[in-house]
C-alpha cells in the first residue's frame, strides 16, 4: 500500500512551525515580557519619586514661608533685630521707660528632615559639600517687656504687638492697675524663633495695629476695666408693713361678785318678806324684796333662816351668814 504524498509535507510544516514558535518565545516574547515588567517597575519608582519630590517641594516652600517671617540668620543678628523691632513698636505706642530683656535659647532643636538625611533640607559648607552633622531646625528666643505707663497706651501697645507680621507668640501678660486704673504696671513675654541660614537678615518691618484689634482696644478702654467700681448704693430700707388689725372679741364682763356678798338679815315687813345682804369689807348693804334681783339671782322669799334664790332656772337655799356663791338646791333639802 503506497503512502500519501501529503504526509511528509504536513510533517515538514509542523516542524517548521514548532521551530518558529520556539524561536519567537525564547528570542522575542520572553525578553519583551521581562522588559515590560522592568518598565512597569521603573514607572512605579518614578511616580513614587515624583510624589516625594512634590512633598519635599511643598515642605520647603512652607519652611521658606515661615523663615521669611523670622528676624535673622544667626543668634546675634536675630537678637539685635528683635530688640530693634520691639523698641520701634514701643516708640510707636508712645511708651516710655520700658525695659526690654532678650534671651536666646542655646538648646538646639534638631531638624528632623536633616536628621533623616534628606538632602533637600541639608545645607552645604563653604566648598559646596553637604553637611553630615545634625543641624538645628530652629532656635527659640524670648523677650520680656516691663514698665509702667498709662492704661490706654499699654493696651494700644498690646494690640500693636499682636498685629506684627514677624513670627511671634505672646506667652504671658500681666497687668496691675495703679491710680484707680489710669496707669498699670505691665509685663509682656514674647517668644519667637529664627532658622539658621534660612531666615532673612532683619525680617518684616513694624506694622501698624490691625483695625479690628485697634477697635477692640478702644472698646476695652471705654469700659474702664481697671477702675475700681463705684461703691454700691445703699438700698432704701423698706417701709414697715402695717400690722393687720386683729379684731378681738370684747373682754367678757367680770363674773358677779357673789362671793363678796352674804345674807345678813331676813324679816317680814309691811310690804312682805325682805332680805338684807352685806358686802364683805365695806359693810355696804342692799335690801331685796321678793321678785327683785341681785345681778342674775332673783330673790324668791325665805324659809325660816334660809333665803331662796333662783338662778338660771334652779333655786338655791342660802342661810344667814353664807355668801351668795353658796349653792343649795331646795329640792334636796328634807
Amino acid at each position: 500500500m503506497s503512502r500519501s504524498p501529503l504526509i511528509p509535507v504536513v510533517v515538514g510544516i509542523a516542524i517548521i512551525g514548532g521551530a518558529n514558535f520556539w524561536a519567537y518565545r525564547n528570542w522575542y516574547a520572553a525578553p519583551l515580557g521581562e522588559k515590560q515588567v522592568e518598565l512597569q517597575q521603573v514607572q512605579q519608582r518614578t511616580r513614587s519619586l515624583r510624589e516625594r519630590t512634590a512633598d519635599m517641594i511643598r515642605a520647603k516652600r512652607d519652611l521658606d514661608s515661615l523663615a521669611s517671617r523670622t528676624l535673622g540668620r544667626t543668634a546675634q543678628t536675630a537678637e539685635a533685630a528683635l530688640r530693634s523691632k520691639l523698641n520701634d513698636m514701643i516708640r510707636a505706642a508712645g511708651l516710655e521707660g520700658v525695659r526690654v530683656d532678650t534671651r536666646v535659647d542655646r538648646n538646639m532643636t534638631v531638624n528632623p528632615a536633616s536628621d533623616a538625611r534628606l538632602d533637600a533640607f541639608k545645607r552645604r559648607d563653604e566648598r559646596g559639600r553637604l553637611r553630615s552633622t545634625p543641624e538645628p531646625a530652629f532656635v527659640r528666643m524670648t523677650a520680656t517687656l516691663s514698665g509702667q505707663a498709662a492704661t490706654d497706651k499699654v493696651v494700644q501697645a498690646l494690640s500693636l504687638l499682636e498685629s506684627q507680621e514677624w513670627l511671634q507668640r505672646l506667652v504671658r501678660v500681666r497687668l496691675e492697675p495703679r491710680d484707680e486704673g489710669r496707669r498699670v504696671d505691665f509685663v509682656f513675654e514674647i517668644e519667637t524663633v529664627y532658622i539658621p541660614e534660612r531666615s532673612p537678615e532683619s525680617g518684616p518691618e513694624v506694622a501698624q495695629a490691625e483695625p479690628d484689634r485697634a477697635s477692640l482696644a478702644t472698646a476695652v478702654l471705654a469700659r474702664s476695666p481697671f477702675r475700681a467700681p463705684d461703691p454700691p448704693q445703699a438700698k432704701p430700707e423698706p417701709k414697715p408693713k402695717p400690722k393687720p388689725v386683729v379684731q378681738r372679741d370684747p373682754e367678757p364682763p367680770p363674773p358677779p361678785p357673789y362671793a363678796n356678798w352674804f345674807v345678813s338679815f331676813l324679816r317680814d315687813g309691811s310690804a312682805g318678806q325682805e332680805l338684807t345682804i352685806r358686802r364683805t369689807g365695806s359693810n355696804e348693804t342692799r335690801v331685796l324684796r321678793v321678785g327683785e334681783r341681785f345681778h342674775a339671782m332673783e330673790f324668791k322669799g325665805f324659809n325660816r333662816i334660809h333665803a331662796i334664790f333662783e338662778l338660771e332656772g334652779d333655786r338655791y337655799r342660802i342661810g344667814v351668814g353664807q355668801n351668795l356663791a353658796t349653792r343649795d338646791n331646795p329640792e334636796a333639802v328634807q
